[in-house]
C-alpha cells in the first residue's frame, strides 16, 4: 500500500519539475530566462495538494536558479572526476 504523504510529495516534485524542465535546456548564458519564467507565472495550473492555481514569479525564479546551481555543481564534479587520475 502506498503512503499518502509519499505520494503527495512525489506529485509535488513531479509538478515542480514539469514547470521548469524546459528551462533547464536553455543555452547557458542565453537570453530569455526571465521571459520564460514570466510566461509560466501567467499560466493557470492544477497544483497538487493546493487550492491555488497560479505560481508566483519569484518562486519560479528561485526554483530555476536552485536547479541551475545543482546542475552546475554536478557538471563540475563530473568534470573533476574525469580529469582526476
Amino acid at each position: 500500500m502506498n503512503d499518502p504523504d509519499t505520494d503527495r510529495r512525489q506529485a509535488v516534485a513531479l509538478f515542480r519539475y514539469g514547470v521548469i524542465a524546459e528551462l533547464l535546456h536553455l543555452p547557458v548564458g542565453g537570453k530569455g530566462l526571465y521571459t520564460h519564467l514570466a510566461e509560466r507565472a501567467a499560466r493557470e495550473y492544477t497544483i497538487p495538494g493546493s487550492t491555488r492555481n497560479r505560481l508566483a514569479h519569484y518562486a519560479l525564479t528561485s526554483a530555476a536558479l536552485t536547479q541551475a546551481r545543482t546542475v552546475t555543481a554536478e557538471h563540475v564534479q563530473t568534470a573533476r572526476e574525469e580529469v582526476a587520475p
